[in-house]
This record gives C-alpha cells, sequence and structure tokens, in this order.
C-alpha cells in the first residue's frame, strides 16, 4: 500500500503567489526608501552642500599638513664613531622638537629647517659581517641569547651600534634639494672638532704602529 498524498495544485499556486507578494513589497520598500532619500537631499541641499564643502576642506587640510618625504642616508662610520654619530643625530632632533631653527641653519647648515620634522638613525642589521671572522662577536650574540628573543638581541642598542652601516632617516614637510638638506647634514657630522680630533689619533696610532712594524722588520 502506497503512503504518497498527490500533489495539491492549489497549494502550490498559493505559495508561488505568496513568494510574489513578498518580492513586489521588497522592491517597493527600496523604490520608496530610494525616493525619500532623493526628498532629503533636495530639502536640505543646502546643508549637504555646506557639509561636502567642509569634508573636502577638511581633507584637503589634512593632506597639505601631514604629508611628509622621507629620505635615508647610509653611512659607515669610521673610527669606531658610532656612539658619536647617534649622539649627534640625537642632538639634531632635540633641536628640531624644540623649534631651534637658527642652531639648524646655522650650526648644521640644512636650509628651510621648519621643513625638517625628525631625524633618526637606526643600524642596517648584517649580522653576517658582525660574525664574520669574529668569533668573540658570534659568542656573545650567543651569551646574549641564551636569556632572549635572538631577533631582540640583533635589534639591541649594544649590538646594532657595532653594525658596519647605519641609516640616516630624515622627514620633511615638503620636497627639499640635496644640496639644502643632505649634504649640509654629513658636512657637519664630518667636520666636528671631536671627530678631527678622533681622525688625527687615529692617523696618529696608526704611524706609530707602522714604525714599530718596520722597526721590526728591519
Amino acid at each position: 500500500m502506497s503512503t504518497k498524498v498527490p500533489p495539491n495544485n492549489e497549494d502550490q499556486e498559493i505559495d508561488l503567489s505568496v513568494i510574489s507578494q513578498k518580492i513586489n513589497i521588497f522592491f517597493q520598500g527600496i523604490s520608496t526608501s530610494i525616493f525619500r532619500i532623493i526628498q532629503f537631499f533636495i530639502r536640505n541641499w543646502i546643508i549637504v552642500l555646506i557639509l561636502f564643502l567642509a569634508g573636502f576642506g577638511l581633507g584637503w587640510f589634512l593632506d597639505s599638513t601631514q604629508k611628509s618625504y622621507k629620505h635615508e642616508i647610509i653611512v659607515a662610520p669610521n673610527f669606531g664613531s658610532t656612539d658619536y654619530l647617534y649622539a649627534k643625530i640625537e642632538l639634531i632632533n632635540s633641536k628640531i622638537n624644540e623649534g631651534d631653527t637658527l642652531f639648524l641653519k646655522n650650526n648644521v647648515g640644512i636650509q628651510q629647517p621648519q621643513n625638517l620634522k625628525i631625524i633618526e638613525v637606526k643600524p642596517v642589521a648584517d649580522v653576517y659581517n658582525f660574525i664574520k671572522n669574529k668569533p668573540e662577536n658570534f659568542e656573545l650574540i650567543k651569551l646574549m641569547a641564551e636569556d632572549g628573543d635572538i631577533k631582540k638581541v640583533l635589534e639591541d642598542n649594544m649590538t646594532s651600534k657595532n653594525y658596519t652601516y647605519q641609516t640616516i632617516i630624515l622627514s620633511t614637510k615638503k620636497k627639499i634639494a640635496e644640496d639644502n638638506l643632505i649634504k649640509p647634514l654629513l658636512k657637519y657630522l664630518n667636520t666636528t672638532d671631536y671627530y678631527n680630533k678622533i681622525q688625527k689619533e687615529i692617523y696618529k696610532n696608526i704611524e706609530v704602529k707602522m714604525k714599530q712594524n718596520d722597526s721590526i722588520i728591519k
């Protein structure tokens, strides 16, 4: 004996009509919402125009004031002068924060000093050259890594200052020519009295060692 009930065509027609009504109601609701939005803009077009202009003006202002240009210089401190480099960059950055444009222009030689936002120095992490042919450096990193993350050790201030190359990063509000920013900065770093004294002492030590080597060979 079969238990299947024959399909009722009238029920199917009722279901289709209900679905059709719901679809029509849905589209009518969308049309009504669009019409109300258009009416709102027509009634309040002055307020909408003011808000649009205010948003455009605020965006233009933020874009013009917050825009910055990034400049990077890779340097190799000579004569063990990495600490000197970091100290000088920190000094310049403090003058920027203080708004001391006279120091930046007269002492450092940077033109348009008010254009400068920040200056910092970061190491170029080159651990391979750091430990190459230097077993003491390799042992130092191993020892420091025992109590912490190796990545933090490599980026640690004590380790990073011993890397060969350092990156000087400058941020300016507007575009600026190399002659007005980069060259004066490098000249300032290379011609201070302290750095010149270090150079002379290093040269003297090298000359003494050369003379000692010559006397030993003879």
